[in-house]
């Protein structure tokens, strides 16, 4: 054993100083697999001192437990039979604090001068970081949205990603090898923009991106934009190049699209209604469409400068123009307005405008674009409308007589006017039009009927025959009886019917008429009672004159009386 470590001990005399002028980690091992020998290199990429490591089991302390026992087998199998060595391998070993390191090792086996074996050494090269480095940009290589291909100067394909299956439905391996200038999936005129562009770019000149069309595996064009760069070594020879290619197909069909829409929005302009127009953030006008001739009567050419000095003095300018400024203040759209305009023969008009602020690429406001609908037949209706709206509301508000509106299915009030709420004595109309006709009603009519019957049955003539005039007998909600006179009138608002209701309180002349009829009945009595005693008294004188009488003037005079 003593003889053993001696040799060992020159061995590594003899070799120690060299191997520790290495970068690369040096380890000898002896046939059991203990560490004879580790060099600084290999001392700071494990992370030991010499005394904590030396003589220790190689693979019980520097090898991951998932791995040793292999590797153990392979290297005893090594040594002891003295198979043929795989120079070259790679795995892992663990450091002190147990961090795992890729390592690429080169091994040689030890002999003595007898040629027997006596231990391994291995050089070992620390390429955890390459690894990482290469799975970083296989990750990237793979995950990129775009096709990327490598060339070799010669124009083979020597790398390229799974993209190229989503874009042109050919699988890696059926490219890989092959000059890009004889695949299928490339046109003749793709095929020669591609060899003058590569050649150029070879030659050291820089090559702008460009398009060609692609041929899908699937017989359907895909068009590409080709983006490239030289790759050299570290002498700055040419090796090939790195290949982009971006599918752009939907883009160009976007844009085609979108110049289809330019096209038809253009025609849609000449031929609308309305005058469509673009200006600065000083007001002054960059674009009018064709209709200004139309609208305004000026040619296109005439009007220029601000489109403030179109404007009148009719007071809703002044909101009109405060919603442009704020818009070009904010970038906002703001609501739709009206202004009026002065045409070129002094007319004036009214129009409808509906505009955005227009942005740069900064987001940054530079103007206005809109349009303008003249509706100044229409604004005069509409007008007209409103006056007879604040018309009808004043008669509404001010009529003597009670108005209500009662609307279907459960026909309750929904609106009233000052006079209804005093006459039914409600605090206001809320209170009011909370209740339904038979609510204000007692609960027989004076025919007897149920007047929550009775009023449906009104309702129902009403809606049928387009009015109903009745009488009826009502309640205030603080339990005063009243007769009324009520018109039920049928009407109708935006395809919905409903009803309105006019009540006149007539309960003064129902007295008026009951008293009447007192009166006339007394007369009545008193006449049948005046003509009862002249009868009797006729009769009396004739009963004289048959017992050949003659009544006393006194009598006669009583008689005729």
């Amino acid at each position: 054993m003593k003889k053993s470590d001696d040799n060992w001990s020159k061995l590594v005399d003899n070799y120690s100083s060299s191997f520790n002028l290495l970068d690369n980690l040096i380890v000898i091992l002896d046939k059991k697999g203990k560490i004879v020998f580790l060099n600084n290199a290999g001392l700071k990429i494990l992370g030991y001192k010499s005394k904590e490591i030396i003589g220790k089991d190689w693979f019980l302390n520097c090898l991951p437990k998932e791995i040793n026992k292999p590797i153990r087998k392979y290297f005893l199998k090594l040594l002891t039979y003295g198979l043929k060595i795989q120079r070259t391998n790679v795995n892992e070993i663990i450091t002190k604090k147990g961090n795992k390191l890729l390592i690429h090792w080169y091994a040689n086996l030890l002999k003595d001068k007898k040629g027997k074996i006596i231990g391994l050494i291995s050089s070992g090269t620390d390429i955890t970081k390459e690894k990482l480095n290469e799975k970083k940009y296989h990750s990237i290589f793979e995950g990129s949205p775009e096709v990327i291909i490598v060339l070799d100067k010669t124009g083979h394909i020597l790398e390229v990603n799974n993209r190229i299956y989503d874009v042109l439905g050919y699988k890696p391996e059926e490219v890989k090898g092959k000059n890009i200038l004889k695949l299928p999936y490339i046109t003749a005129k793709g095929k020669a923009i591609i060899f003058k562009n590569f050649t150029r770019r070879l030659l050291g000149q820089n090559i702008d991106s460009y398009e060609i069309d692609f041929i899908h595996k699937d017989g359907s064009r895909v068009i590409g934009r080709i983006n490239g760069r030289i790759i050299k070594d570290s002498k700055d020879k040419v090796l090939g190049e790195h290949v982009i290619v971006s599918d752009i197909t939907l883009e160009k069909q976007i844009e085609k699209e979108s110049e289809e829409q330019q096209k038809q929005l253009k025609r849609i302009i000449e031929h609308s209604s309305n005058l469509f127009y673009v200006h600065d953030k000083n007001h002054n006008l960059t674009y009018l469409s064709p209709q200004v001739k139309q609208i305004l009567g000026y040619d296109m050419e005439e009007i220029k400068g601000k489109w403030t000095k179109l404007l009148t003095n009719n007071p809703l300018n002044k909101l009109g123009y405060q919603r442009t400024v704020k818009a070009l203040k904010t970038g906002k759209k703001q609501e739709i307005y009206y202004l009026e305009l002065k045409r070129k023969d002094g007319k004036k008009i009214i129009g409808l405008v509906n505009e955005s602020p227009v942005k740069d690429k900064q987001g940054k406001v530079i103007g206005m674009a809109g349009s303008f609908l003249d509706v100044t037949e229409t604004y005069k209706v509409e007008e007209e409308l409103i006056q007879e709206k604040e018309k009808f509301k004043s008669l509404y508000e001010s009529s003597n007589d009670a108005l209500m509106v009662l609307e279907p299915p459960i026909w309750k009030f929904t609106a009233a006017n000052p006079t209804t709420i005093k006459l039914f004595g409600a605090k206001d109309e809320k209170e009011f039009v909370s209740k339904g006709p038979w609510q204000v009603s007692p609960k027989y009519q004076p025919d007897g009927q149920l007047s929550s019957i009775k009023a449906k049955k009104m309702i129902m003539k009403a809606m049928k025959e387009g009015k109903n005039f009745f009488e009826w007998t009502h309640i205030t909600l603080k339990g005063k009886i009243f007769v009324a006179t009520v018109l039920l009138s049928r009407l109708e608002k935006k395809g919905k019917k409903y009803l309105q209701a006019t009540v006149r309180d007539i309960s003064k002349e129902k007295e008026f008429e009951n008293n009447l009829d007192e009166k006339l009945g007394e007369l009545e009595s008193f006449k049948r009672l005046s003509i009862g005693r002249e009868l009797k008294m006729i009769e009396l004188k004739k009963k004289i004159v048959d017992l050949g009488g003659k009544p006393s003037i006194k009598e006669d005079k009583i008689i005729k009386k």
